[in-house]
């Protein structure tokens, strides 16, 4: 018994499945940037694309929005709001200034993003790599564009395949600690 004890002490004092890398292979990466109605660029996200034959286009099969990708700074907001107030004296509707200054503001410079792809030339993909919940995430590609735009190409294409339908990222099996001792036989335990 001790020595089951003593086992099982032991392996806690590791962290199991923390190595893992798990890779996703998609037809296409996509970097959007949505505009809202104003021109103004207020988020960015991943999305992955798969090309369907059947349909013969390109469907989402998920999305990741890129909350890293934006960084205040003073002199990013003293250099926006001076623009943003040269463009607010141009109109002359009071309700339209008010909208202006309302969708204007300040949400920071595009800097750059864990989620930008960055080529791997010895495979020839483009990949994102990142840390998910202790596991290491590589999501590739052969195809990378950027867009900018003032619809979400994601929610457009809800409309011709539902998220019901999409594969998303692959779930890992991750192994505690529980998994372990669960499959421990314990007719090979000494002593019993």
């Amino acid at each position: 018994m001790d020595l089951f004890v003593g086992l099982i002490f032991f392996l806690s004092l590791f962290k199991v499945g923390d190595d893992r890398i798990v890779v996703d292979t998609f037809d296409m990466i996509e970097v959007n940037h949505y505009h809202n109605e104003w021109g103004v660029q207020t988020w960015s996200q991943i999305i992955l694309w798969d090309w369907y034959s059947s349909d013969s286009k390109f469907h989402c099969e998920k999305w990741i929005l890129m909350k890293d990708a934006y960084k205040k700074t003073k002199e990013g907001e003293k250099r926006w709001e001076t623009a943003r107030r040269q463009i607010e004296q141009t109109f002359e509707n009071l309700e339209r200034r008010k909208q202006w200054m309302w969708a204007s503001e300040y949400k920071g410079d595009y800097v750059d993003s864990k989620f930008i792809p960055r080529k791997n030339w010895t495979t020839g993909y483009y990949e994102i790599k990142y840390d998910d919940k202790n596991i290491r995430r590589i999501i590739r590609s052969k195809i990378y564009k950027e867009t900018h735009t003032q619809f979400d190409p994601e929610v457009k294409d809800r409309k011709f395949h539902p998220t019901a339908k999409r594969r998303g990222l692959t779930l890992p099996q991750v192994k505690t600690i529980e998994d372990i001792i669960d499959n421990l036989r314990f007719d090979t335990i000494p002593g019993r």
